[in-house]
């Protein structure tokens, strides 16, 4: 059996926070529904926690907001998924600026990861909570779109990361 790596994109390959800080910032921008005073501190502390995108309108909302600790035991609303779809309708905005990835800078880690990307792309794939397309154009962006993502679409699908690794057989025995 052939040993393969799988790797998440936020935090890992690419310093991803100020990206989706503006992104939420975006999404709730001019809303008198929505806090507009989160600092890109208070931000990261809260984004520690967050799995999904739904979860920052707990962040942001100023009448059912949630600590950060109780999002992985609270069952989403529809207002949850509703902001999720601003969120990546405001994502989908910033992405038009071909320029974007630039605010998503990679580690030295994705720099000397790339060549092995680029010579054994078999051998790895992205994992994350992050949407596909975003991953996509920002490896192609950096001239290493060449492994298998796997992200937010997947994960809902099958409920879970580890479900995900499961269902693509990463973690049969061999």
């Amino acid at each position: 059996m052939e040993i393969k790596f799988v790797l998440d994109f936020d935090g890992v390959l690419f310093n991803s926070a100020f990206e989706a800080y503006s992104v939420a910032n975006k999404a709730i921008e001019g809303n008198p529904a929505f806090r507009q005073d989160i600092t890109y501190e208070e931000f990261l502390a809260y984004r520690a926690f967050v799995t999904d995108a739904w979860q920052y309108n707990r962040l942001y909302c100023r009448e059912q907001s949630l600590p950060a600790q109780a999002l992985h035991d609270f069952q989403p609303e529809e207002k949850d998924w509703a902001f999720a779809r601003d969120f990546f309708a405001a994502r989908e905005v910033i992405m038009q600026d071909a320029e974007w990835p630039k605010v998503m800078p990679p580690y030295d880690f994705f720099f000397l990861l790339k060549p092995l990307l680029l010579k054994h792309p078999e051998r790895f794939a992205i994992l994350s909570t992050r949407n596909i397309q975003s991953i996509r154009e920002t490896m192609a962006f950096h001239g290493a779109d060449v492994v298998k993502i796997f992200g937010q679409e997947d994960i809902r699908r099958l409920g879970s990361k580890f479900a995900v690794a499961t269902d693509q057989r990463w973690l049969d025995g061999g």
